[in-house]
C-alpha cells in the first residue's frame, strides 16, 4: 500500500542529489574496466563502423547483432572526440537515469499521495547492482530497452496510448527482449479494449522510422522488421545461464535443435492457460493487478524460454522493484530474482568463479521466486486488490 506521508519537497531533492552523486561515482569506478563483451563485440562493431568511411554509409560494415538503431548510436560516437569504451558507457548509463526517472514518475503516478516513494524509485533503481554493472562495467545496453519499456507502461497508466505504442516500438527497436512485455500488451487490448487494434501499427512504423538512419545508409526500408528476430537461435543451448527452468534440463547443442521449438511453446502455453482463466473468471485489469500481472507475463518469459542470458530478466526485475516500492510486502520478490542473478554478472566482472553448484543454488532460488510468485498473483487475482490480509509475501 502507498505511503501517505510527505516529507519536503527541498529534502526529497537534497536525497536524490546526493544519491545521483554516488551512483555516478559508483559507475565511475568502472570507466576503465574492458569486459568480454566490450573486447570481442562492442569495439569492433565500432572499429567496424569507424573504418568503413564518415557516411551513414558506414553502418553496411556492421555485423553486429544489435539493432541498428545502436548501431546508428556508435556512429555518432566515431564522430566525436571521445574513447569508444567511455563513450559507449556513457550511453548505457545516460539511459541508466531515463529507467530511474521513468521508474519515479511511474511510482509516482500509482502512488500521487507520496513524493517519498518516487524518491526511493529513483534511488533504488540508480543503486541495484544489476543496473550499474550492466551499464558502467558491461557497457551493455539493457537500460536502452527497459527504459522505454518503463515510460510506455507509465503512458498506458495514464491512458495515454499513442504515446505508449511510440516508447513500446522504441524498445523493440532497440533490443528484441522488449517482447516479454508484449504477452501484457495483448492481454490488456483484449481484455480492456480501450484502444483501438489499430494503434498497434504504431510499434512497427517507430521501428521503421528509427531505423531511418540505416536506410539512409543503404539499408532496405523493412531492416527493423527483418533485423528484429537476428538474435534468435543465436546461442544454441536450452540453458545459458539465467537460472531458469532449463538449467534441470541442460543439453547438447545439437539436442538445442530438436527442443528449443517445444520450449518456445511451453512458454506460449503458460500464457495461454492463463488468458483461458482470465476470460472464465471475467477478470479485469486493474490498477491493484496490472503491476503483478506485467510482472509474472514477462517473468515466465524469461522462465521458460530457452537461450535466456543472465541479463534477459532485466526487464521483470525493474518492474518487480516498482511492484515492492507501491506495496512494500512484496519486496522479497525483487530481492530473490535479483539476488539469483548477481553471482553471474559478479562472474562477467572475474570477481567470482562460477560453480556448477553456485549456479544451481541460484537455478532453485529464481525456480522457488517464480513459483511462490505465481501463487501471490492468483491470489491477486481471486482476491481482487493487492495487500489484502491473506496475500502471501
Amino acid at each position: 500500500m502507498c505511503q501517505k506521508s510527505r516529507p519536503g519537497k527541498c529534502h526529497l531533492t537534497i536525497i536524490m542529489l546526493l544519491v545521483t552523486i554516488v551512483s555516478l561515482s559508483i559507475r565511475y569506478l568502472g570507466k576503465d574496466y574492458m569486459s568480454g563483451d566490450y573486447r570481442s563485440c562492442l569495439s569492433i562493431w565500432y572499429n567496424q563502423i569507424k573504418n568503413a568511411g564518415p557516411g551513414l554509409s558506414a553502418l553496411l560494415a556492421y555485423e553486429g547483432d544489435y539493432a541498428l538503431p545502436y548501431a546508428f548510436l556508435l556512429w555518432i560516437l566515431c564522430k566525436l572526440p571521445v574513447s569508444p569504451l567511455y563513450g559507449i558507457k556513457f550511453i548505457s548509463v545516460l539511459f541508466d537515469f531515463l529507467l530511474a526517472v521513468g521508474a519515479a514518475k511511474l511510482i509516482e503516478y500509482l502512488c500521487p499521495s507520496s513524493g517519498r516513494n518516487a524518491c526511493i524509485g529513483y534511488c533504488v533503481v540508480l543503486l541495484l547492482p544489476t543496473v550499474f554493472i550492466n551499464s558502467a562495467y558491461w557497457g551493455q545496453a539493457d537500460a536502452i530497452y527497459s527504459s522505454f519499456c518503463v515510460w510506455a507502461v507509465y503512458e498506458l497508466a495514464r491512458r495515454r496510448y499513442p504515446v505508449m505504442m511510440i516508447f513500446f516500438g522504441l524498445a523493440f527497436a532497440f533490443k528484441l527482449q522488449s517482447i516479454f512485455c508484449l504477452p501484457f500488451l495483448l492481454l490488456y487490448y483484449w481484455i480492456e479494449k480501450r484502444f483501438s487494434v489499430l494503434q498497434f501499427l504504431i510499434i512497427p512504423g517507430t521501428m521503421i522510422l528509427a531505423n531511418m538512419p540505416a536506410v539512409l545508409g543503404g539499408y532496405p526500408p523493412l531492416i527493423a522488421l527483418q533485423r528484429m528476430f537476428f538474435q534468435v537461435g543465436g546461442r544454441p543451448y536450452m540453458y545459458y545461464y539465467y537460472p531458469n527452468f532449463w538449467f534441470f534440463y541442460q543439453l547438447p547443442t545439437n539436442v538445442y535443435y530438436r527442443f528449443n521449438i517445444g520450449a518456445i511453446l511451453l512458454a506460449v502455453c503458460v500464457l495461454l492457460l492463463f488468458v483461458v482463466y482470465l476470460i472464465r473468471k471475467n477478470i479485469h485489469i486493474t490498477q491493484a493487478n496490472f503491476l503483478p500481472m506485467l510482472i509474472w507475463t514477462s517473468y515466465s518469459c524469461a522462465f521458460f524460454l530457452p537461450s535466456m542470458h543472465e541479463r534477459y530478466g532485466f526487464i521483470s526485475e525493474i518492474f518487480a522493484v516498482i511492484w515492492a516500492i507501491k506495496n512494500p510486502r512484496r519486496s522479497t520478490y525483487p530481492f530473490f530474482m535479483i539476488m539469483s542473478v548477481l553471482p553471474f554478472y559478479l562472474w562477467a566482472l572475474d570477481l567470482t568463479n562460477n560453480p556448477l553448484w553456485l549456479q544451481a543454488l541460484s537455478a532453485v532460488m529464481n525456480c522457488c521466486c517464480y513459483f511462490a510468485l505465481t501463487i501471490t498473483f492468483w491470489k491477486i487475482l481471486k482476491n481482487g486488490e493487492d495487500g489484502v490480509a491473506n496475500a502471501s509475501n
